[in-house]
């Protein structure tokens, strides 16, 4: 069904985010004006082995999802545009975002963390530094190419710190823009720090923010969220599988809605606040340059390299750790038990019993891609 026929909804959305983590360069240009269709881009894209690096996601199942897409009445058409990438490790940035066009809205898709240390390490300075490098390109990404069409709508969504950046760029860009911002959808995506936020422009967009997060959401629940937020059924067994927006369910044109988070999530959500909580911003600095050493001595850039070869990247890391001075080794062995004494602080808070335990996290299981690639399928049919 086009988008004419049913308008852009929530799983539109997590679709476009998910596209996102897709290596688009060799079919999308950077320039604003010269676009491709989505069937296009896949056709030559799907040649590639390689389609994208984000951790724990097979690249067979995102070829899937785009080669469905490609054939489908509802996304075949839309424009693709100024797709851009940028990664260094010198100032701690790794962001990617692009943009689809149907009809007479932009959606602005920003990628969330990809496999890179890089990635991870300014997820990490989110708890440290008023604005991350990401922020600030996203916020610089959504200005310069919206002040380009000014005839056009936009929605801005992403998934995990993509979600972040969406919300980041809709609350801090200009009035003038804000206002023409339809909806904005962070799926999974972490809050902010509660003193960064800017109280005045967030209240008069958080109407059209919607946070998605799956009934065991661990990263969605890092930092603080004021705008309402919706839970989902996940056919995944816990939170970190659950991330995996593949797993979600969907009902027609929606997902299928909880009402509450669960108590594993509850628990992790307390667990952040109280370790944050308890650690200055002074002390998760020193932290995150002590982990920051320990990976410049390790040979592997990503968690991928990392997974190749487990043994010699456990070795690199115990390594870089005994190249710490003694400070930073006190930092971080300080971190850990701060989390751990934080742990044990929300176990007494929540009064978890014997019977209703936090079970340890089992190993992530493969799934199928369930009802989003149905969704798409039956559009394909159509």
């Amino acid at each position: 069904m086009s988008f004419e026929a049913s308008g852009f909804n929530e799983v539109d959305g997590l679709l476009f985010s998910l596209l996102s983590y897709i290596d688009w360069s060799d079919a999308v240009d950077q320039d604003y004006h010269d676009s491709i269709t989505l069937k296009d881009a896949a056709s030559i894209l799907l040649q590639k082995e390689d389609l994208c690096h984000m951790l724990a996601v097979d690249n067979e199942k995102y070829r899937e999802v785009l080669d469905l897409c490609s054939k489908s009445v509802r996304f075949s058409s839309i424009k693709l545009l100024h797709y851009i990438n940028k990664y260094s490790p010198e100032i701690q940035m790794q962001f990617a975002a692009i943009v689809f066009e149907i009809n007479n809205t932009l959606v602005f898709s920003f990628r969330g963390t990809d496999d890179t240390f890089t990635g991870w390490q300014e997820d990490f300075n989110m708890s440290i530094l008023k604005t991350v490098p990401s922020q600030s390109e996203a916020l610089a990404y959504f200005i310069g190419t919206s002040n380009r069409f000014t005839k056009h709508d936009f929605i801005l969504c992403g998934h995990s710190k993509g979600g972040n950046l969406a919300v980041f760029s809709a609350v801090m860009s200009p009035e003038v823009l804000s206002d023409r911002i339809r909806l904005v959808y962070s799926y999974d995506g972490p809050g902010f720090m509660s003193s960064n936020n800017d109280a005045y422009k967030y209240k008069k967009i958080v109407s059209r923010i919607t946070t998605f997060v799956p009934q065991s959401s661990i990263v969605g629940m890092f930092l603080d969220h004021e705008e309402k937020h919706v839970v989902i059924k996940s056919t995944a067994s816990n939170g970190l599988a659950q991330h995996n927006g593949l797993t979600w369910e969907v009902l027609g044109n929606s997902f299928e809605h909880l009402e509450d988070t669960d108590k594993r999530s509850k628990f992790l959500e307390m667990t952040f606040k109280n370790a944050i909580a308890n650690t200055s911003v002074e002390e998760r600095e020193k932290l995150a340059e002590a982990l920051s050493q320990v990976f410049e001595m390790m040979e592997a850039d990503t968690l991928t390299d990392v997974k190749r070869n487990i043994p010699a990247s456990v070795a690199q890391f115990v390594k870089g750790y005994d190249s710490l001075s003694d400070s930073s080794k006190r930092i971080i062995s300080f971190t850990f038990r701060t989390v751990i004494s934080s742990r044990k602080q929300t176990s007494t808070s929540l009064e978890i019993s014997d019977n209703n335990s936090i079970k340890p996290i089992p190993q992530i299981k493969q799934h199928k891609l369930e009802m989003l690639i149905s969704k798409i399928n039956k559009n394909f049919r159509r």
